[in-house]
C-alpha cells in the first residue's frame, strides 16, 4: 500500500520501531528499527559493517524471533510505494518434518511467510549477503552454502507469494534432466566478493539444511489516525481538533493498541523525524513542528508510557517546570528534544509494536491440528428470511441450513454417509438509516445491534465451506439489491464477531466468536490475507478480494463506525411461513415471555405496597382514612387478579407456541 493511501487522513501513526544499536552510524538516516526486539543488529551480522544496499533494497533492522539464524527487516522502494519484508533463515538440519509437508508449508507454519522469492538482480544480490552472514565461520572447504529451495515449480509464472518468476527463469542454470526443483545457491561470506549467487535446477532429493522464508509485512508498517471522528474527546478550536497529552495517549492506546512515541537513543530520534518528513507534503505538516512524546516527569523520576528506559530522555531534564511535556522539535536546521509547558495538540504520532508472529505460528500449528479434527459441515441456502422494514438491505436476507456428515456402519457393510441438518440461521446484510447510524460506533455496538434487532450476532465463519457460501452471498451480484463496487474497499468490508487473539491462544475467550463459533479457521485466514490493514486493531473484518467471490480477513480498528454490516442469527422453522420458504425470528417470542414475567412481578410488588400502607395506617389511628386505604387495597387486589390471569394465559400461549416450534425443529 502506498504512502499516499496511508497518509490521506489528518494524522498518522507507525508501528513500534525501537532499536538499541546500529552497526554503522553512517546508515542512521535510513535505519528504522529492530522490530519487536531489543537485540542489537550487530548480533545478527557478526558485528561487521558488511551489509550493502543494492538499488532500491535497503536493510532496516531485525525482525523478531530468537530461534532463527537470521531475521532481517528490509525494504524495497519502488516509485512512490514502499514494500517491507522480513527474511528468516531457518536451520532444519537434523529436524524431523512430516514427509507430506512441503518446504513452503514449513515456512508458513514457522513465520507466516513463504519460501524465498527473487524479483530481480538487486534482490538476488541483497538477499545473498544476508544469507551468507551466519555461515561466515563455517570450516567447510566448499565455497558455497547448502542450497536454499525457492518457492516456484516447473512452468510456474509466479512464486508462491505472487512474485513473478520472469527474472528467475532468465538467469536459471538448468539441470541436464528437468527436475522441477529450483534453488538459490549463495557463496559464503569469504567468497562474497569473488562469486555471485545463482539460481539452479537441482534434484528434488538434494539435502537441504536451511530454509529462507520471506514474509510480506508491507501492510503492517504505517496506519492513519483520523482525529476528526472523535469530537467528544478533543476540544474544538478554530475548526481544528486539539487534544491534551492524556487524550492523545488514550487515542493511541484505544484506537491503535500503541502509545505516544518514546526515545531510547539518537537513532529513534532520527527515525521519528524521517517518518514526519516523508509525510509533510501529504498531510500538510509545516516545515517546523513539534511531535509530542509519551513521557511524564515528577521531581524524582521520568517515565515513558510504553515502559521504555527513560535514561536517554532524562539527560534533557531542566527541572524548571512541574510535570512538563517533551517534544521532538524540528525547524529545518536541527532536530532536538525540548522540555516545555504542555499544550493541546492538533497532530499526534502513535507508535505501535509489530506482534511477534513467530511464537504465534508455533501455537497456530497446534491449533490447526485441533481444527483438522473437527467434523465436516455443509452449508446450503434454502430460502429467504423476513426483512426488518426499517433497515436498508444491500441484498435479500437468506436462510442457511447447516448439515453435518454422519458415517453409519450397518452389519459391517460398507460405510454409508448421510447429511443430517443440525442448524439453521439467517444472514441479514444491510445499511443503517441515517438517523441511527451514530449509535453504531464500534464492533461491540454493531454486535449489540444484531442481538437487539435479530437476537443474533455479528457475522462468524467456522470453516472454508461456510466462507465460500458467505463470500458468494456478500461479494457477488447474487441476491444483490445494489451495484457491487470494486473501487471502494469499505463497501466490501464486513465486521466479524471473531476477536483478534493477540497471541493469547490459551485464552478460550479469544478462540470463539460472539456467537460461540470456533475462531481457529478465521485467525489462520487473517494471517494469510495480503490486504491493507489497521495494524493496531484488535478486531477482524471480512473483505472482498480480487477477483470477487473470494473473501479475505484483515485486522481492523474496533472503534470503526459502521454504516452497515451483516448479522447472523439462529432460526427455528416457522410452519406458517414454510410454504413460502421464509423464516421468522423466534427470539422475539422469548422476549415476550421475559416481559410478561417482569410485568407480573411489578404488579405483585404494587399490591404488597398497597396492603402494607393500609395496615400501617389502621394501627396508627382509627380514623376514616383507613377505610379509604382499605378500599384502595381491595381495588389493587381486583386489578392484580385480572391482570395476572390475562398474563398467565398469554404466557401459556407463547410457551405452547415455542414448544410446537421446537418439535418442528426436531422433525426438520
Amino acid at each position: 500500500m502506498s504512502l499516499i493511501r496511508l497518509f490521506i487522513w489528518l494524522s498518522f501513526t507507525a508501528y513500534k520501531t525501537a532499536s538499541d544499536d546500529y552497526y554503522d552510524e553512517d546508515y542512521d538516516e535510513r535505519q528504522a528499527s529492530n522490530v519487536a526486539t531489543d537485540k542489537p543488529l550487530s548480533d545478527n551480522f557478526g558485528g561487521q559493517n558488511i551489509i550493502e544496499d543494492f538499488g532500491e533494497y535497503q536493510l532496516l533492522g531485525r525482525c523478531s524471533g530468537e530461534e532463527f539464524l537470521l531475521s532481517a527487516l528490509y525494504t524495497k522502494i519502488s516509485q512512490s510505494e514502499k514494500h517491507y519484508y522480513c527474511l528468516y533463515l531457518l536451520d532444519i538440519s537434523g529436524k524431523e518434518r512430516e514427509s507430506s509437508m512441503t518446504f513452503d508449508q514449513y515456512c508458513r507454519n514457522m513465520s507466516f511467510g513463504n519460501l524465498l522469492s527473487i524479483a530481480d538482480e538487486n534482490e538476488l544480490n541483497f538477499v545473498s549477503q544476508l544469507a551468507s552472514v551466519p555461515q561466515k565461520d563455517n570450516d567447510s572447504d566448499d565455497d558455497f552454502m547448502s542450497p536454499f529451495p525457492l518457492g516456484f515449480g516447473e512452468n510456474s509464472t509466479e512464486y508462491s507469494d505472487g512474485t513473478s518468476t520472469t527474472y528467475s527463469f532468465k538467469i536459471l542454470q538448468p539441470a541436464k534432466e528437468s527436475t522441477g526443483c529450483y534453488y538459490l545457491v549463495v557463496p559464503k561470506i569469504s567468497e562474497h566478493y569473488k562469486k555471485k549467487a545463482i539460481i539452479m535446477e537441482k534434484s528434488c532429493s538434494v539435502t537441504v539444511n536451511y530454509l529462507l522464508c520471506k514474509q510480506n509485512v508491507a501492510d503492517d508498517y504505517l496506519i492513519a489516525l483520523p482525529l476528526y471522528d472523535r469530537p467528544k474527546q478533543c476540544r474544538l478550536i478554530s475548526d481544528e481538533m486539539f487534544c491534551s497529552r492524556a487524550i492523545s495517549e488514550d487515542i493511541c492506546v484505544k484506537k491503535f493498541g500503541g502509545h505516544l512515541p518514546s526515545l531510547r537513543n539518537n537513532a529513534n530520534l532520527l527515525f521519528i523525524n524521517k517518518i514526519i518528513s516523508d509525510s509533510q507534503q501529504l498531510v500538510g505538516i509545516p516545515l517546523q513542528y513539534n511531535i509530542l512524546l509519551g513521557a511524564e516527569s515528577d521531581p524524582l523520576s521520568t517515565f515513558f508510557y510504553d515502559g521504555t528506559d527513560p535514561t536517554y530522555l532524562s539527560s534533557f531534564r531542566k527541572y524548571k517546570i512541574d510535570n512538563p511535556c517533551y517534544y521532538v522539535h524540528h525547524d529545518g536546521m536541527s532536530d532536538r528534544i525540548i522540555e516545555t509547558e504542555c499544550r493541546n495538540e492538533s497532530t499526534i504520532l502513535c507508535v505501535q509494536e509489530i506482534l511477534s508472529r513467530v511464537n504465534e505460528a508455533r501455537l497456530m500449528t497446534n491449533l490447526q491440528t485441533v481444527y483438522d479434527g473437527y467434523d465436516s459441515f455443509k452449508y446450503e441456502e434454502i430460502g429467504l428470511c423476513e426483512e426488518v422494514p426499517e433497515l436498508i438491505y444491500l441484498r435479500k436476507p437468506i436462510a442457511v441450513a447447516v448439515k453435518k456428515e454422519i458415517y453409519i456402519s450397518e452389519n459391517d457393510q460398507e460405510n454409508k454417509t448421510v447429511r443430517n441438518a443440525i442448524g439453521l440461521y439467517c444472514i441479514h446484510d444491510f445499511i443503517l438509516p441515517a438517523k441511527i447510524r451514530y449509535v453504531v460506533d464500534s464492533f461491540s455496538a454493531a454486535d449489540s445491534f444484531c442481538y437487539m434487532v435479530f437476537g443474533g450476532h455479528l457475522l462468524s465463519i467456522r470453516d472454508e465451506a461456510e466462507e465460500s457460501l458467505i463470500s458468494d452471498y456478500l461479494f457477488s451480484e447474487k441476491n444483490s439489491l445494489v451495484e457491487v463496487s470494486e473501487k471502494n474497499p469499505l463497501a466490501n468490508m464486513r465486521p466479524l464477531g471473531h476477536p483478534f487473539p493477540w497471541g493469547k491462544f490459551d485464552d478460550d475467550s479469544y478462540m470463539v466468536s460472539t456467537d460461540g463459533t470456533p475462531s481457529q479457521y478465521i485467525i489462520h485466514k487473517s494471517y494469510e490475507t495480503s490486504n491493507w490493514q489497521d495494524t493496531g486493531g484488535a478486531c477482524l473484518a471480512f473483505v472482498a478480494k480480487k477477483p470477487f467471490l473470494k473473501g479475505g480477513v484483515m485486522r481492523a480498528n474496533c472503534d470503526f463506525k459502521w454504516n452497515g454490516f451483516t448479522c447472523k442469527n439462529p432460526q427455528l422453522v416457522n410452519k406458517f411461513a414454510a410454504h413460502t420458504q421464509k423464516f421468522s425470528n423466534v427470539s422475539a417470542r422469548k422476549e415476550k415471555l421475559r416481559d410478561i414475567s417482569v410485568t407480573v412481578e411489578t404488579v405483585d410488588n404494587l399490591l404488597k405496597s398497597a396492603w402494607k400502607e393500609w395496615y400501617n395506617e389502621m394501627n396508627k389511628t382509627c380514623r376514616i382514612s383507613y377505610l379509604i386505604h382499605l378500599f384502595s387495597a381491595l381495588t389493587a387486589a381486583i386489578i392484580y387478579i385480572t391482570i395476572s390471569c390475562d398474563l398467565v394465559i398469554k404466557a401459556q400461549k407463547v410457551d405452547e407456541e415455542l414448544r410446537r416450534t421446537d418439535e418442528e425443529k426436531d422433525s426438520f
